[in-house]
């Protein structure tokens, strides 16, 4: 006999747990969706109630976007993430969406961190610690470089990123002249909730700057209202808002070029060598000819040339061509380079089409599904640039390029030679024909671009100006970026090891020469650069609030529209009278084209001071509901100057 009873019949044997799978498939994704709806839900209660506001919402911001596992290096998640914040950014305010108090910024958070908890649980406990694991990165020594760029740029910029008033706010920004223009868009923006572009026109006036790009401006509205709030401030708070939202877009845009060369895999595995090549190109956007132009009006043009500085990053290290995501991140560079200056393209597309070179079959093989993919990222790339030449189409294109402007005008000589560097370093590094030597394709294409821009000058106009020394900078900027990457191919190449009595001499010539590159374009013992207090403006900063506060005073008072209002500033006052006018019709958001055209009637032929009678006797005939303000001492001249019948609508600002 046996010594155990025989098995049951199969018909008593226990079913297999299949009946269960079904299930399963239906309570995962609801158990999935229920935890990213709370994750959702709590990113909005943390925003709603403030804990997640000021510097705390941007470093939240920052970390949830670096989550998504785009690249298993972390230097490789900052360079795209970035390159996707700046590229995408007009999206943001492409319509006038019901987000309420809420805000954009705060539901795109509360998207993104949904969306990343409903994809880790997805498929349930048993593959959630896997998914988990791919959110974190792995970290080299080398990852510190970014971290110490965004550090050092931090410090750089502190003075704007800790603005506390907003007399200090205007104050630093009204050396440079365009600081106002730019300031409009984002402020627009903010009010309306949609660029200007997209915003319908107060008949019979048309909103100024419709015309211009606001892709960086859509940028530093999102920071505004991450470190802010989604509402509109008070003027002076808004102002504050705006300066400490330009020092932060200043550091994370250094940080992005840092990222793209910590990323490259030759520096990686010398992150101590690497720190001069860093520490040069960081310098030159922050401390260099890029932060020059940054606080003297041209801060679109800076980020289009950091962006356009990072396409060669990113190119040369894709090993194949069709890479969906890395595609994507390369399209959304090229848009973000259109928005911010249109003319860096020159640089920016030889660059991207370095991709494709060498030629080699290898290089273009994928799977059918990538193929569809990155045809649909390359249509939408083509319609995000069609798109700014749409923006920009009611511009003549050859009256602009010989427009006269204000700009630092860099040192012809020591551009052309950084930019003929760069070619030759691309060349010479990589004589087989490498990626790093096609990256000296941007360069090169600018410095042709250059060339042919200065020459049409000289034949329409006779003389170099604006958009030439502008483009030229912008060149010498990108070209910079590109002897990093040439230097990083040649310390791959370098034979040089240290042993246990070199290795301390060498680390400290390599901090020597990493000192030695934050000077290569002048002392900057002082450390800030031009990222200063000016207190010499502040006088002129106040009374333009003062006229700011009291438009707005006087508008709140009645019912009908706005009025048309004409700040006639004080003749002695620091600020010139059209740019005091401006800010003014900034900080209104009364800024048309033609209110505009009534401004440029405040310069006087002989450059003397503007006549305050004559000024507001001609703003006053113009229109019934014009109105004037003058300061405090000159208000009983000037209604006196302009007749009885004119003096109910002059107005003291004081």
């Amino acid at each position: 006999m046996p010594d155990s009873a025989p098995p049951p019949p199969r018909s008593d044997l226990r079913a297999p747990s299949r009946p269960k799978q079904p299930l399963l498939r239906v309570v995962r994704p609801l158990t999935a969706l229920t935890a990213g709806s709370a994750a959702a839900g709590i990113v909005v209660a943390l925003r709603q109630t403030g804990w997640l506001s000021g510097l705390p919402g941007l470093a939240a911001a920052i970390l949830l976007a670096l989550a998504f596992p785009t690249s298993s290096v972390l230097a490789r998640r900052m360079l795209i993430a970035g390159s996707f914040a700046f590229g995408a950014a007009p999206l943001l305010w492409f319509w006038d969406l019901p987000v309420g108090t809420i805000g954009r910024v705060t539901l795109l958070m509360a998207l993104g961190a949904g969306a990343l908890t409903t994809w880790v649980l997805w498929s349930g406990r048993g593959d959630a610690g896997r998914r988990l694991h791919r959110l974190w990165p792995r970290l080299r020594p080398a990852d510190a470089l970014p971290v110490l760029a965004a550090g050092a740029s931090a410090w750089v910029t502190s003075s704007w990123l800790r603005m506390a008033t907003g007399r200090d706010a205007l104050a630093a920004l009204i050396p440079g002249w365009d600081n106002s223009a730019h300031y409009d868009m984002a402020a627009m923006i903010r009010r309306h909730g949609v660029t200007v572009d997209r915003l319908a026109d107060i008949s019979p006036e048309h909103w100024k700057f419709a015309e211009y790009p606001q892709g960086f401006h859509s940028f530093v509205a999102a920071v505004m209202e991450t470190i802010g709030s989604p509402a509109q401030s008070a003027p002076g708070l808004e102002l504050v808002t705006y300066v400490r939202a330009q020092g932060w877009v200043m550091v994370l845009a250094a940080t992005m070029l840092a990222a793209g060369l910590a990323a490259l895999p030759w520096l990686r595995r010398r992150p101590m060598a690497a720190l001069p090549i860093v520490a040069g190109v960081v310098t030159a956007f922050v401390l260099g000819p890029g932060g020059t132009a940054f606080t003297t009006g041209f801060p679109n043009f800076v980020v289009a040339a950091a962006l356009a500085g990072c396409v060669p990053l990113l190119v040369v290290t894709m090993p194949r061509v069709v890479m969906p995501l890395h595609l994507a991140a390369l399209g959304a560079l090229l848009v973000g380079v259109a928005q911010g200056w249109l003319l860096l393209l020159v640089a920016a597309v030889p660059a991207a089409m370095a991709l494709a070179l060498p030629v080699r079959r290898r290089s273009w093989a994928a799977s059918r599904a990538a193929w569809l993919i990155s045809g649909g990222i390359a249509a939408a790339t083509l319609v995000g640039l069609l798109w700014v030449l749409r923006t920009i189409v009611v511009l003549d294109a050859a009256e602009v390029l010989i427009v006269p402007g204000s700009i630092v005008v860099p040192n012809p000589g020591f551009a052309g030679a950084v930019i003929l560097a760069a070619v030759a370093a691309g060349l010479l590094v990589d004589p087989r024909g490498g990626r790093a030597t096609w990256a000296a394709l941007g360069p090169a294409a600018g410095l042709a671009a250059v060339a042919g821009l200065g020459a049409f000058q000289l034949a329409s106009a006779g003389e170099l100006s604006y958009y030439f020394w502008k483009l030229l900078a912008g060149v010498e900027l990108v070209a910079i970026v590109v002897i990093g990457v040439a230097a990083a191919r040649a310390l791959s190449r370098s034979r040089v090891r240290a042993d246990r009595t070199t290795r301390p001499l060498l680390a400290v010539a390599l901090i020597a020469a990493s000192v030695a590159a934050t000077q290569v374009f002048g002392y900057t013992g002082g450390g800030r650069g031009v990222f200063t207090d000016r207190p010499d403006q502040a006088a002129a900063a106040e009374m333009v609030l003062q006229a700011a506060d009291a438009a707005q005073a006087a508008d709140a008072a009645v019912a009908s529209s706005p009025a048309r209002w004409t700040f006639l500033s004080d003749p002695a006052s620091t600020i010139h009278p059209v740019s005091a006018q401006q800010w003014f019709l900034a900080l209104t958001g009364q800024w048309t084209t033609e209110a505009n055209d009534r401004a440029q009637l405040l310069i006087t032929p002989t450059g003397a001071a503007v006549d305050l009678v004559t000024a507001a006797r001609d703003a006053l005939s113009r229109s019934a509901d014009a109105q004037v303000l003058v300061g405090h001492a000159d208000l009983a001249a000037v209604r006196a100057g302009v007749g009885a019948d004119l003096a109910s609508r002059v107005h003291a600002w004081s």
